[in-house]
């Protein structure tokens, strides 16, 4: 019998804004196996039958009745891609910046709410890695642009209204019930898997986390007084080189890899340093790349 492994009340009630893609997935699938309370899903899309998932547009204001669950933890993962992001910037400001305001808008004086947790981005960061929390931040691109700014406002219901805020500036998440194009790790397996041969169109190093890693650390900010900025990731860097051997050798078969990134590209690295993480919520990741690929890989294995 699964038992609630991290102790938590089972009669706390959980709400996640835009949990039916990869990560809100495996969020509801973990959060059920330990058992851990109510939840609940609000999404524009609902692909989600594991809970109870009711329809909602946080494009417009008011309209969700976030209230009427009376969640004791909240986790927003309404957001676009970046690719979705740079092809519709309009409408990703709509989902990405209007969606969360009117959320936050909808918890003043809501004095139930414990946490209300957002997952942002380490490419946010600037300076030299590993990443510090207290690291320079600027944008590159729209994508990068929304998350600073969905950041600023975050801290701006939390100092104004006294929302318990959160945020998670996750590195690059991979695993079970992604989407085949979710980074390069299921991109790479797919083909793999199809016997094409591994594209790598870039030298750049990152740093990779397996889902059920981050729904730890997650789980462990519900009931920690912390609230604030915190980095989540391995704390190790991969270049795709790496990572598209680590995935030949697993499968054990031949599989041509083809590195066509240009001598013009200049190699970024991107680590989060963790140790913030690690001391505040008593988290370690403890997934490693290649038990990570494995359990990755016998996932496609079986929707592919």
């Amino acid at each position: 019998m699964v038992t609630n492994k991290y102790k938590l009340d089972q009669e706390k009630n959980f709400l996640l804004i835009g949990g039916s893609g990869f990560i809100g997935s495996n969020i509801i699938i973990r959060f059920l196996e330990y058992k851990l309370g109510k939840i609940f899903n609000l999404d524009s899309s609902i692909s989600q039958n594991l809970v109870k998932t009711e329809y909602a547009d946080i494009t417009v204001p008011g309209i969700t009745k976030i209230r009427s669950f009376e969640p004791d933890y909240i986790i927003h993962l309404a957001s676009l891609s970046e690719q979705e992001t740079i092809q519709k910037p309009d409408f990703s400001r709509k989902v990405n910046i209007s969606g969360l305001s009117n959320t936050l808008e909808e918890l003043i004086d809501y004095s139930k709410l414990k946490k209300f947790i957002y997952l942002s981005d380490y490419k946010i960061y600037q300076d030299t890695p590993p990443f510090k929390e207290s690291s320079n931040i600027s944008a590159s691109n729209e994508y990068l642009r929304q998350k600073i700014e969905s950041e600023e406002i975050i801290k701006k219901y939390s100092d104004e209204y006294g929302i318990p805020c959160l945020v998670l500036r996750t590195s690059n998440i991979y695993g079970e019930y992604a989407r085949e194009h979710n980074s390069f790790i299921e991109e790479a397996i797919t083909s793999a898997i199809q016997k094409k041969e591994i594209i790598i169109k870039d030298n750049s190093i990152y740093d990779y986390l397996y889902i059920s890693d981050l729904i730890k650390a997650i789980i462990l900010s519900f009931d920690n007084a912390f609230n604030g900025t915190l980095n989540v990731g391995s704390g190790l860097g991969y270049s795709k080189d790496n990572i598209a051997r680590y995935i030949k050798d697993v499968l054990g078969q031949d599989i041509k890899i083809d590195n066509i990134n240009g001598t013009e590209n200049a190699q970024k690295v991107y680590i989060n340093d963790i140790t913030q993480t690690k001391d505040i919520l008593s988290w370690n990741p403890k997934t490693t790349i290649q038990n990570g690929i494995r359990e990755t890989i016998e996932y496609f294995k079986e929707v592919l």
